[in-house]
């Protein structure tokens, strides 16, 4: 039987696992290989790059730039549509559209059929960030062959529920270190690729339950040490396109609306230079959450007019250098990422690209014996997902021949 590739990896981490010294077995992990990255790092073209960012801002009408702070709906209702809810093109600028997708264990396509990866809880048991950049590679050509440009993926809150209904979307388990190494793996691949990857749910989104009105108490200390730092690695290390705001409260404050985590750690402390996000239904107030440093709006259902926020401008109440800022960080992404001259579709990529077909719950064909990247994560680690009731369950693999699981969350 075929060794895999980790391996070598995972033998050395059990006694080590065994006595809990998880911050000396992660120093055994083995940095993937990463190409270059199409990346919001400073690099000699920087200036070239905001050049032709701010040329294109002053070009924006008010509505156009109030536009861009919204959830559109999709301008080609024949695409694809994973998310209901886009940004918008401006075509007489030739600014293209960005259309949106999850999630973080592969492509939801609407309706489609899909590459369905293993869920991330199983990826942090490999403790391999080879793995981790692999399945975000797949991930991320899967997304190009069928026209998509943000991946709203990783995931990245620590395991503090067991019963968590996002537990299985997590990279983190319950170690930041792991966390971040495996994050900034999944950020470089998926923007080699030309993905922009969006850090989520910043921040404290680590259960469900009562998710979109709790408050999570939580100091300092225990901020910076566990749960900012595998979002950290992700804007210092992985240069990630954009950050998602969770739905919960911070120490009384909603995430999306929250001045202290996108004006003070997010661009102050850490330089972060893309555009930053709401999980969808996570604003209360839209011009205060713009003030606080949210650039887009996504709602539950339907869509945030962007009158309000053309109104608060005009009345003085939204000063328009806020609004300029956030437009500017849509801007450089789509300048860094090049997507004025180039399509996010990729023809030249096949749908479900054999090279990184998953295990059969993707409810695609595959056939025996062909390469999978399922089966060779679950040769890392143990399997976990969450169940219709959102209970979590774990079943330990050897060599898997099949697996299925089927229930109303179950995708």
């Amino acid at each position: 039987m075929k060794t895999p590739r980790n391996r070598k990896i995972l033998t050395p981490l059990k006694p080590v696992l065994f006595f809990g010294g998880l911050i000396l077995a992660l120093t055994g992990l083995a940095p993937a290989q990463q190409p270059d990255t199409a990346t919001l790092a400073q690099t000699p073209d920087s200036r070239r790059i905001e050049a032709r960012v701010e040329n294109l801002l002053k070009q924006l009408t008010l509505e156009e730039k109030a536009k861009y702070l919204v959830g559109n709906p999709p301008a080609d209702p024949t695409l694809p549509n994973s998310t209901s809810q886009d940004i918008p093109p401006v075509p007489r600028l030739g600014l293209p559209e960005l259309r949106n997708f999850d999630g973080p264990a592969g492509v939801r396509p609407g309706t489609a059929p899909s590459i369905r990866f293993p869920a991330n809880l199983l990826l942090a048991a490999t403790w391999n960030p080879e793995r981790a950049f692999d399945q975000a590679k797949g991930i991320a050509r899967d997304a190009r062959a069928r026209g998509f440009a943000v991946w709203y993926a990783p995931g990245m809150n620590m395991y503090r529920v067991p019963v968590g209904g996002r537990n299985s979307e997590y990279l983190c388990g319950e170690d930041p270190l792991l966390g971040s190494r495996l994050v900034v793996a999944q950020v470089r691949a998926a923007q080699a690729e030309g993905i922009v990857a969006t850090a989520k749910h910043f921040l404290t989104n680590d259960q469900d339950y009562k998710r979109w009105v709790i408050n999570n108490v939580v100091d300092e200390r225990t901020l910076r040490e566990i749960y900012l730092r595998p979002f950290e690695a992700a804007v210092r290390q992985g240069h990630v396109g954009s950050v998602m705001l969770a739905y919960n409260k911070l120490n009384g404050v909603f995430c999306a609306q929250d001045p202290f985590l996108m004006r003070t750690v997010l661009e102050a402390e850490w330089g972060f230079r893309g555009f930053t996000v709401s999980d969808y239904g996570a604003v209360q107030d839209p011009v205060t959450a713009v003030q606080a440093g949210l650039g887009i709006i996504y709602v539950g259902s339907g869509f945030q007019s962007p009158a309000p926020l053309v109104q608060a401008v005009q009345s003085g109440q939204l000063p328009i250098e806020v609004v300029d800022d956030a437009v500017r960080r849509i801007l450089r992404v789509i300048v860094a990422f090049n997507f004025q001259n180039r399509s996010a579709f990729d023809p030249s990529i096949p749908l479900d690209d054999p090279a990184y077909l998953a295990l059969p719950w993707a409810n695609r064909s595959r056939a025996p014996g062909s390469h999978s990247l399922g089966r060779t994560i679950h040769s890392g680690g143990s399997i976990g997902n969450r169940c219709a009731s959102s209970c979590a369950f774990h079943l330990t693999l050897g060599n898997p021949q099949e697996l299925r699981y089927g229930g109303a969350s179950s995708g």
